[in-house]
This record gives structure tokens, C-alpha cells and sequence, in this order.
């Protein structure tokens, strides 16, 4: 009888002995709450003042996603709002995909104060008791106002001049906030504005408390940086790196990804400098990389860091 020697390197394709699973292996999800919990904190960025009060706290479904990671329970739970009449969606215009989020409430307290004293006054209030419970779509079709809810053209004329209603085509019609092209077009500009300011930054990158810590916000940001900031995050426009300390924002572009990754690039190349110099440590070409700082740059001695970028344009003929 031969006895099977045991291995000394164990074999990668054989059995694995199977973990237990623990708390951190179960699917992640949001928290009960948590997307009505992400509007409330949101809506509180929303600066009403900026519009005399005449709107509501509008919340973009973008925003939601910076608080709400996981954007399947995000929208489980936000269609779970809606389909109780506790929020309402309308199309923002200025992008196919971009929709707001308001609490319904709130949109019959605004729609009836801006109708008020209107001829379209009780229009708006019939449209309000009878066709926002019974249809949370976003839409509505001629067919559904004329013979669902009894809606003569002429009063669909009204909801429409009254901001209820905005034109999606012939015989469609969008649900709209009374007066929120003005936040469209305020909002449109901010976002721009905001995204230059990261562009122009160094690496294309900045600080959270950096940008935080402004007292008072640019001219062409009136909503708040904190405002664009979730929709710039929940957008995918702009990526979240979680660091030691502080947290960075940066542009998901290829590159700044190398940028913000190139420490082995420049150790590498300071070693190969130092063979060339006759140096002894390559920390006298490049200079220390913590974690929770900006990418290397190259530091003292000054001379002998010029030299080594002239030789090495010289030599790949630069």
C-alpha cells in the first residue's frame, strides 16, 4: 500500500472549503425609508427664498442616487411613494432622462396658490381631487382627460396656462410645476458652472471640504454648490473617491483616473533617473504619495529635476 503524501502547494482547482457567510455577504439594499429620508434632506437644500416661495422644493431623481447607492432600492422604494400619492415625478425638459421628485402635498399648495384669483382657479382644483389620486403617471393622454375625468379642451387649455399642464404632443400633455422653468433654466447653468470649476481645478479634481467650506457660493451657482453636487454624483458625471481624509471629487475621465494612480508610474521613472544620476535615493526626485493627498509631483533639488526632464526629452525626442 502506498500512502498519499500530503501536498505541499495546494491545488487551486480542488474543493474549497465554503465560507460562512456573514453580515457583510448579504445583499445590500436601502434601508426602509431611506429614499423619503434622502428627499427630506434634499428638499432642505432647495433654496425657496431664490424664487419668493413660489415653488415647491423640487428634488431630482439624480439626487436621490447620491444618498441611495443602490439605485435598484432607490427606485423600489420611490415607485412605492408614488404609488401611494405621497410623491409625484414630472419631466424637467431640459434632458430626456431628467425627471423631478416632489411630494404631492406640497404640488397642490403651490399649483392652488399660483391659480388663485385665476378664472382657472376651480380647473386646477378639480384636476387636483380627481385626477392626481387616481393616475401617478407622468403623463396624460386626450382620451383619458375627456372620458376618464370629464375634461372639455378648453379646460385642458386652462391646466395648461395655468403651469399644470405643459404640451408633450398632439393630444398628450405633461404633468408640470407651475413656474419651474425658471428653476430649468437657473438649474441648467449652475450645473454648467459647477462642472467648469472642476475641469479648471488641478487634475481636474477637488476637495470636498474644499469646495464646502466656500462661504458663499459662485454668482452662477445660486442653487448651491451642495445642491449640483448630488445631481453631479448621482448623474455619474462626477465620481466619489472616498479617501482617508478628506473626500476628493474628480471627473470620470481617463485622465485624471491615471493621474490620481500614477505613483508607481513616477517611482519607476525617479529610479530609473537616479541610475542615470548617480543618485543614491529616488525620494531626492519624487516626493512622498500619503494616501489622502493630491498625486506625486516631482520636488527638490530643482536642478537636478530639470536636468532629468531634459534628458528625457532629449532622448525620446520630445
Amino acid at each position: 500500500m502506498s500512502r498519499k503524501r500530503p501536498r505541499l502547494i495546494p491545488d487551486p482547482l480542488g474543493p474549497k472549503r465554503r465560507r460562512e457567510s456573514g453580515p457583510e455577504d448579504r445583499p445590500r439594499g436601502a434601508a426602509p425609508g431611506a429614499v423619503r429620508a434622502a428627499l427630506r434632506e434634499l428638499g432642505g437644500l432647495f433654496p425657496r427664498r431664490l424664487f419668493e416661495d413660489a415653488l415647491p422644493p423640487l428634488v431630482l431623481k439624480t439626487q436621490i442616487y447620491s444618498l441611495v447607492p443602490d439605485r435598484t432600492a432607490a427606485d423600489r422604494q420611490l415607485n412605492e411613494l408614488r404609488e401611494q400619492g405621497e410623491v409625484r415625478l414630472f419631466q424637467l425638459g431640459f434632458d430626456a432622462d431628467a425627471q423631478g421628485v416632489i411630494f404631492t402635498e406640497d404640488f397642490k399648495t403651490k399649483a392652488l396658490a399660483a391659480s388663485g384669483g385665476r378664472r382657472c382657479e376651480g380647473t386646477v382644483r378639480r384636476f387636483l381631487d380627481s385626477v392626481l389620486p387616481a393616475c401617478g403617471d407622468l403623463s396624460f393622454q386626450q382620451e383619458q382627460m375627456a372620458q376618464t375625468f370629464g375634461f372639455r379642451d378648453q379646460e385642458i387649455t386652462q391646466l395648461v396656462n395655468a403651469g399644470i399642464l405643459t404640451v408633450r404632443d398632439a393630444g398628450s400633455w405633461w404633468l408640470a410645476v407651475p413656474g419651474a422653468g425658471r428653476f430649468v433654466k437657473v438649474f441648467v447653468k449652475g450645473r454648467q458652472a459647477v462642472l467648469g470649476m472642476i475641469r479648471k481645478a488641478r487634475y481636474r479634481q477637488l476637495l470636498l471640504a474644499e469646495v464646502l467650506s466656500r462661504r458663499r457660493a459662485p454668482a452662477a451657482v445660486p442653487l448651491g454648490l451642495a445642491y449640483h453636487i448630488h445631481d453631479l454624483i448621482g448623474a455619474q458625471l462626477l465620481f466619489l473617491i472616498p479617501l482617508v481624509s478628506p473626500t476628493l471629487y474628480t471627473l470620470p475621465s481617463p485622465q485624471s483616473i491615471n493621474q490620481s494612480m500614477g505613483f508607481i508610474e513616477h517611482l519607476l521613472r525617479a529610479e530609473r533617473w537616479t541610475k542615470r544620476l548617480g543618485m543614491d535615493d529616488p525620494k531626492e526626485l519624487v516626493s512622498t504619495f500619503p494616501a489622502h493627498t493630491e498625486p506625486p509631483v516631482l520636488t527638490e533639488p530643482r536642478g537636478i529635476v530639470d536636468r532629468a526632464h531634459t534628458w528625457e526629452s532629449e532622448a525620446h525626442g520630445f
